[in-house]
């Protein structure tokens, strides 16, 4: 009977078993498909046919808790996975990529006249010359340092310092098809497709070095080969899903030498107690331009929040409106100096609120209540709370303030940032960064050096911390990315002086190439300065020598014919005579059995009648000495770095003036430092850095003259850099693009672009 029972639920029963199975089989399908869609209507604006591109899956990004994503795997055992996320952020929390603009921003690049036949001639020409060096390194490149980061120039061979995922490869796609190496661009990209961004030798990823040069490579190579080559997109989401784990902190500050491995990310991270201010300043026009491609509001929101970080430090630095080159990102404090700061950021933290349009706060990785006085980040038994704040480092008593390494871009993706977004309302935080800084710098980091000839020129310098500290005279090589930065801000903010300040900064760096030997600016150098950037300041020769002079110098004897000096010298002389013989008589009374030596030796006293008469050295003289011992220009106080390291700045910023300003000048004075760097840096085999640009190349012998080391910006800047001089205007034009500081190009989307 029971049997009979069993036996009439069946149906039941099985009914029951395939329902379930079902509903498993549907899970998992629908487990496997993406949960992405486009949130904002203009999304679909950016993102390229769903048949196009697989990006993995389109998923929404590291911290999200919808349920629905299948994390990546690691193509390699021991690679990188999206999990473990300490810190997951909802997607309701998630901060929006911004609307497309409505209305233009102001012209950037000058109407140019026509050329005639000659300048076109002589412009190819130049042209030409650039086209060649790139395309002799790349095919050494190839042949040599295929696939890695880059090409050991002089020696052969190859090194990867940036993961070995192929530095250069990346960083030159965009130069290649820009140069038309066609065929050599799409051997690149199929090179790039074998790239496995899960995994890598290194232990730690550098963040900010990655995003320049891959993230920026790949999505300009996207951009610029006008979206045929899918695989460049793919590339450069798994390499920014990588990159974007690294926001994985309490306060969503990234970890920015980031321990990649699953193994080493068992516990939180945080980010850096001392962490270098232009490398966390400097990844949003990366991760935005992602943004707008892909319509994924993850990559926006990362960097998004590092923004509004530095806006609240930029006003409560030891100078109002710039930035030190450390910070502590890891927002931690005790709750005492906590409480202190607490209350004045409650307006900003509203404003922040608002910013999420209606969904949870932007700083809600911890819940928070702007009524509530009591710590909501409060750690029990850490004694700490961690904000998304930035402050100075603990124990920091000399702050320093460049243009120069450390800080420099972090000054330039604000600006940049504002363009790539376009005139909306997100964008005028980063506007008016900006113009808080460039109200700063004139004043603060520029000065005008006293050199030979009196030039109207000014160049970058560094400022202390404290009371009392002032500008410095000593320049770099990367703080010459100035003089476009503020061309540029001048124009698209009507901010006429910035341009000029911008023109003088540029021929200040074109002076500092033409005043060495080489004809090639230092890596770092001093430079003796005038007391304004305004006013009367005339060089003078004896004063600069003088100054060459240091405070400790004591003046030693020197060859001197003076008569007077001459008798008194004799005087002293015919004592020394006398005292000597007096010491040979007692020493003979001694030492009997070294008569004979003494009496041979009896004239050991005596002078030649030539007798070297000294006086006192001049500090002239001193400085003169040590000018022509260290090769020093005039109005040069020392070199402290004299490598030239195939940097691309100085020649960045002659292209960006002679875009903004249409002046053909730029066009020569380009073309002079183009014949000193090919000349100077040309090996054997393929381009080097070299060691001493004081030096001649006729005064040194390859051994000692090549670094042997060519950087993969080489490729991706300072080569581009020198073509885009030589080429026609419209081409990479600044009212159409948006160039990171890796000089990779992104499409400009407002509505002002020439293209729109």
């Amino acid at each position: 009977m029971r049997f009979i029972r069993l036996r009439n639920r069946t149906p039941f029963i099985l009914s029951i078993i395939i329902v379930f199975c079902l509903y498993r089989f549907l899970s998992f399908h629908d487990s496997n498909r993406s949960s992405w869609t486009p949130r904002h209507p203009h999304s679909s604006r950016y993102a390229p046919p769903r048949s196009q591109v697989p990006i993995s899956k389109q998923r929404p990004g590291v911290g999200y808790t919808g349920g629905r994503i299948t994390p990546s795997r690691p193509k390699t055992k021991g690679g990188w996975t999206l999990e473990p996320i300490h810190y997951p952020l909802p997607e309701e929390n998630l901060i929006p990529i911004p609307d497309p603009a409505t209305k233009p921003l102001p012209q950037i690049q000058a109407d140019f006249a026509p050329e005639t036949d000659k300048q076109k001639r002589q412009r190819l020409e130049r042209r030409k010359s650039v086209r060649d060096a790139c395309i002799q390194d790349w095919l050494i490149y190839r042949d040599e340092a295929w696939g890695h980061d880059e090409l050991i120039p002089v020696s052969g061979g190859h090194k990867d310092p940036f993961g070995g995922w192929g530095a250069t490869l990346v960083d030159a796609l965009d130069t290649l098809w820009i140069m038309g190496f066609k065929d050599e661009f799409e051997q690149a990209v199929k090179k790039v497709a074998e790239i496995d961004f899960t995994t890598t030798p290194m232990t730690t990823i550098p963040v900010f070095e990655t995003t320049i040069r891959y993230i920026g490579g790949l999505v300009a190579a996207y951009d610029i080969s006008e979206r045929k080559y899918p695989v460049l997109l793919e590339k450069a989401v798994e390499i920014a899903d990588v990159i974007h784990t690294s926001f994985d902190t309490m306060n969503r500050m990234p970890s920015l030498h980031y321990y990649w491995r699953p193994k080493d990310r068992k516990y939180p991270a945080n980010g850096g107690q001392r962490a270098i201010m232009s490398e966390l300043g400097s990844l949003s026009v990366e991760f935005t331009r992602l943004a707008q491609i892909t319509g994924n509001d993850t990559y926006y929101d990362a960097i998004a929040r590092v923004s509004d970080a530095l806006e609240g430090y930029q006003f409560r630095t030891t100078i109002p409106g710039l930035f030190p080159e450390f910070v502590d990102a890891t927002g931690c404090m005790r709750p005492g100096d906590a409480k202190k700061i607490k209350a004045a950021e409650k307006s900003a933290l509203k404003k922040i609120a608002a910013k999420v349009k209606g969904r949870a706060r932007r700083f809600g990785v911890y819940k928070r209540s702007l009524d509530d006085e009591e710590d909501d980040d409060y750690k029990p038994g850490s004694g700490m709370i961690c904000e998304a704040r930035l402050q100075q480092p603990s124990g920091t008593n000399y702050e320093k303030y460049t243009l120069g390494a450390l800080v420099d871009s972090l000054y330039e993706y604000l600006l940049k940032e504002y363009i790539l977004l376009g005139d909306v309302p997100e964008a005028q935080q980063y506007k008016k960064m900006y113009a808080a800084s460039a109200d700063v710098i004139p004043y603060t980091l520029l000065f005008r050096p006293k050199v030979p000839g009196n030039p109207d020129i000014i160049l970058p310098g560094e400022h202390g911390s404290g009371d009392g500290s002032t500008i410095r005279g000593v320049s770099s090589h990367l703080a010459c990315f100035a003089g476009g930065m503020l061309a540029m801000g001048g124009k698209i903010l009507n901010r006429p002086k910035d341009v000029e300040y911008g023109r003088k900064l540029t021929d200040g760096c074109v002076w500092a190439y033409g005043a060495t030997k080489t004809g090639i600016m230092p890596e770092t150098f001093e430079v003796d300065m005038c007391d304004s950037l305004e006013g009367e300041c005339k060089y003078n020769e004896l004063e600069w020598l003088d100054g060459l002079v240091p405070s400790s110098w004591e003046p030693p004897p020197v060859p001197a014919p003076d008569p007077r000096k001459r008798k008194k010298h004799s005087q002293k002389l015919t004592k020394a005579r006398r005292g000597m013989a007096r010491s040979r008589a007692r020493n003979a009374a001694v030492y009997e059995d070294d008569d004979e030596d003494f009496e041979d030796d009896d004239n050991a006293g005596e002078m030649d009648d030539e007798e070297i008469l000294y006086r006192e050295q001049t500090r002239q003289e001193y400085g003169r000495n040590k000018a022509n011992v260290d090769n020093l220009p005039g109005g040069f106080v020392s070199y402290i770095d004299r490598r030239y390291l195939l940097r691309p700045e100085a020649i960045e910023s002659v292209w960006y003036m002679y875009r903004i300003t249409g002046d053909k000048s730029w066009m020569d004075k380009g073309w002079e430092m183009w014949k000193a760097v090919n000349k100077a840096t040309q090996s054997r085999k393929a381009h080097s850095a070299i060691r001493d640009v004081s030096v001649s190349a006729d005064e040194t012998t390859p051994n000692s003259r090549f670094e042997d080391s060519m950087e993969s910006f080489w490729f991706g800047e300072t080569l581009k850099y020198f073509y885009l001089l030589f080429s026609e205007p419209e081409l990479l034009s600044l009212d159409d693009w948006v160039l990171n500081t890796e000089a990779h190009p992104f499409k400009r989307t407002d509505p002002g672009s020439r293209r729109a």
